[in-house]
């Protein structure tokens, strides 16, 4: 007699393959491990995440055989500093600006740190309550193609459908964020006389990024349609020193001049030097336009 028949789990078809972020959520909320997607304007690569509290051994060795990238722990900024780990290097010259910490191992209970087990006790160490109050932590690793190279998208839905794993997109999260958190803090409220007028001054700070966005508010403009609105991304070198290789000055001072006539409005000043490239990036930028 045949004991012990269990029937084989069928694949997921490819719709099924994509969860959702409430569905991916749920997914880490039970220990489980999903391939997280990045955007293809960025690395367009998977990688293999998991709750760093649910970590194990076993899923360490998953990863390792499955994944054959960089094991990391991924750890808030406060729980870095708590435990004073440092960065790799300073300042930082990774393509993506990635933000690596110094590595490190669990003091006791390890051997050369690199085995499955090593690796599993020194994340259960990085979020023990008493070294850090059990801040947000995870578990990923990079998933290379049998190849060597990085794996694209074809090879991580064979992963997914052979492990029935879900994926989840670095976009959908975003979306996901902007659509349920609040990622904005009001930190200072005051006055700022201007020569266009006197203004009402709120300091925003930006939890994801740390940077201070700051709105300049004419009147009260709350519950009020058609309302003057200038959104502009700071440049300092044509909102400081009115450079002539932009406008931004200009579109600035219009901006106060009418808001300030008008007697009701808002300008946003958004923290984002070059729409997003940096100071540094766009002084290079107008070297190569030196250079023709």
């Amino acid at each position: 007699m045949v004991t012990n028949i269990k029937r084989k789990k069928e694949k997921l078809n490819k719709k099924e393959l994509f969860a959702t972020i409430p569905e991916a959520i749920s997914l880490i909320k039970k220990g489980k491990m999903v391939i997280v997607v990045d955007d293809k304007a960025r690395e367009n690569e998977g990688d293999f995440v998991c709750a760093a509290e649910f970590i194990t051994p076993q899923k360490i060795n998953f990863m390792a055989q499955h994944g054959r990238g960089l094991i990391c722990f991924a750890g808030t900024p406060e729980l870095l500093d708590k435990l004073e780990l440092p960065l790799m290097v300073s300042p930082n010259t990774a393509k993506l600006g990635t933000p690596f910490a110094v590595p490190v191992d669990a003091v006791k209970g390890t051997t050369t740190g690199s085995s499955a087990y090593d690796r599993a006790l020194t994340i259960k160490v990085l979020i023990d309550a008493k070294l850090a109050g059990l801040f947000p932590a995870g578990v990923l690793c990079e998933i290379m193609d049998d190849n060597g190279k990085m794996a694209k998208m074809p090879t991580l839905i064979k992963l997914a459908q052979k492990f029935n794993m879900k994926i989840v997109s670095i976009s959908d999260l975003i979306q996901y964020r902007r659509n349920n958190e609040k990622l904005i803090t009001k930190v200072v409220e005051t006055k700022l006389p201007t020569p266009y007028g006197e203004f009402k001054l709120y300091v925003y700070e930006d939890k994801i990024e740390s940077y201070l966005h700051l709105a300049l508010v004419k009147g009260d403009v709350r519950g009020k349609e058609n309302v003057l609105v200038r959104v502009h991304s700071q440049c300092l070198t044509g909102d400081v020193f009115h450079s002539l290789r932009c406008d931004c000055g200009t579109q600035l001072k219009i901006a106060l001049q009418k808001i300030s006539q008008e007697g009701c409005g808002v300008l946003v000043y958004m923290r984002q030097e070059g729409r997003g490239i940096g100071l540094l990036g766009k002084l290079r930028s107008y070297m190569l336009q030196d250079k023709g």
